[in-house]
């Protein structure tokens, strides 16, 4: 495959192309390239070349000027968070466009191409068969068991132990596990105020919350998920103390495993999780303006919550949010 580069002394570059895969569990086919010929170049070098275009018919002294100005914020951009100031820049150019790759970039949009919004559901949660087309985990809950069996495996990996930890919120639990065998598809449960021998108990006989909240500590405590992701009605079949405790542990392992959230409720219990003093908790008030047109609002205000919970200012209508009409 020929890539024409700008200033290249060849105006071909060979790539070669392998498509592999480790077979580990859920595993993505990845395309590896390998480049024969300079494709970095120096932006400062890129910025003298392009000047010289405006000599010729093909650009535009506007679209010259569109140019330099975009190569002038990305040398910028790079300068500054790279503590090298290495302003080098990977260049193709072909079919009448440009295109600059950096690690930076692709990072930032490998985040985003990965973005899901979940809202589980408490029949998907109960049927442990069920797998979902996306992996690892659903957007209503499939694929749960087959997950916790996975990450129960992982010798060196935390995140079992952060689910076993963060389920310790409910008052009647001890213990978690899950099966193992491909035939015996059960989430287990050990209740303490039970009979020894008969105190495990399935995800049938598990309340709604339970199998809720085992879901999200999942979705928070594996690299596997997404970096980035939404959960709509993250308060579902959770009573409002439980919200409270729930949104603890999922800031604590959010944290842990730097993973970013956004999360929609109608539950004013959620508020009294959330830290407004810490920065990278942000509460935005959505509601509808007198024209009919959404309007999303921060809430940066910090409240005495010592003096006031954040789901009684809800309620009181401190924050915006509710409905006027009655």
């Amino acid at each position: 495959m020929g890539v024409s580069l700008l200033g290249a002394d060849s105006d071909l570059v060979e790539l070669n192309y392998s498509i592999d895969n480790d077979n580990s569990p859920y595993a993505k086919w990845s395309v590896n390239s390998e480049a024969h010929g300079e494709l970095s170049y120096k932006v400062e070098e890129l910025l003298s070349q392009l000047k010289d275009f405006s000599e010729g018919d093909n650009v535009s002294e506007e679209d010259l000027r569109s140019i330099l100005r975009l190569l002038r914020r990305v040398r910028h951009v790079i300068a500054g968070h790279d503590p090298k100031g290495d302003e080098s820049l990977t260049v193709q150019a072909g079919e009448g466009r440009l295109e600059f790759a950096d690690a930076r970039i692709n990072s930032l949009v490998s985040r985003f191409s990965d973005f899901i919004i979940y809202s589980p559901e408490n029949s998907m949660l109960r049927t442990l068969e069920r797998e979902g087309q996306v992996l690892p985990l659903g957007i209503n809950g499939e694929g749960l068991l087959r997950f916790l069996q996975v990450i129960s495996s992982d010798a060196e990996g935390r995140s079992y132990e952060y689910v076993k930890e963060a389920l310790s919120l409910f008052s009647w639990y001890e213990d978690f596990d899950v099966s193992r065998g491909d035939s015996d598809k059960w989430v287990y449960a050990k209740d303490k105020f039970l009979w020894e021998g008969r105190n495990w108990i399935d995800q049938r006989s598990t309340n709604e919350g339970f199998l809720f909240a085992a879901f999200y500590f999942s979705l928070f405590s594996s690299e596997r998920t997404p970096p980035f992701f939404a959960i709509d009605n993250v308060d579902a079949s959770l009573n409002p103390k439980l919200c409270v405790e729930v949104m603890k542990r999922i800031s604590f392992i959010s944290k842990e495993m730097n993973k970013q959230c956004i999360l929609t409720t109608h539950n004013p219990a959620i508020l009294d999780g959330l830290d407004l003093t810490d920065p990278e908790h942000k509460l935005f008030v959505v509601s509808r303006n007198r024209t009919g047109g959404t309007v999303v609002r921060s809430f940066d205000k910090k409240p005495d919550i010592s003096k006031k919970k954040m789901s009684e200012l809800f309620l009181a209508g401190s924050l915006g949010g509710l409905p006027k009409g009655f």
